[in-house]
């Protein structure tokens, strides 16, 4: 009997720390991904409402370049957030009717904030 116990209890640690392992597999790598960024490179804040960026020259390969209008959505990551959005865009792809209220869309990520004092209708929306 004491033999199945010890057997039982090795499984359980076992398949315990078999599903830690797995989850900071799955989802860690995605929570502490950093850009592609040197942050050394970004210039403190001038007051200009845009900062040119690589001489103001795109870097596109030339795979990259099209005039077809598309629209590419990554996945959600682990935790259920939105990552990477990927869009040529053009008027084909916009909406010919009047807009549904914004008010029931929670994307990932979306925290509803009340401003008694500043907002007449006391929420912010883009609408």
């Amino acid at each position: 009997m004491k033999t199945i116990r010890k057997i039982v209890r090795f499984l359980f640690v076992f398949v315990l720390l078999g599903s830690l392992v797995f989850f900071a597999y799955q989802i860690l790598p995605d929570y502490f991904a950093q850009p592609d960024l040197d942050l050394e490179q970004v210039q403190p804040y001038s007051g200009s409402p845009y900062v040119e960026i690589n001489g103001n020259k795109p870097d596109f390969d030339e795979k990259d370049l099209t005039s077809k209008p598309y629209q590419s959505y990554s996945e959600l990551d682990a935790l259920g957030r939105t990552r990477t959005v990927e869009a040529v865009l053009d008027k084909s792809m916009f909406p010919t009717e009047k807009r549904p209220s914004m008010q029931a869309i929670r994307p990932s990520g979306w925290h509803t904030e009340r401003y008694d004092h500043l907002i007449e209708d006391k929420y912010l929306y883009n609408l």
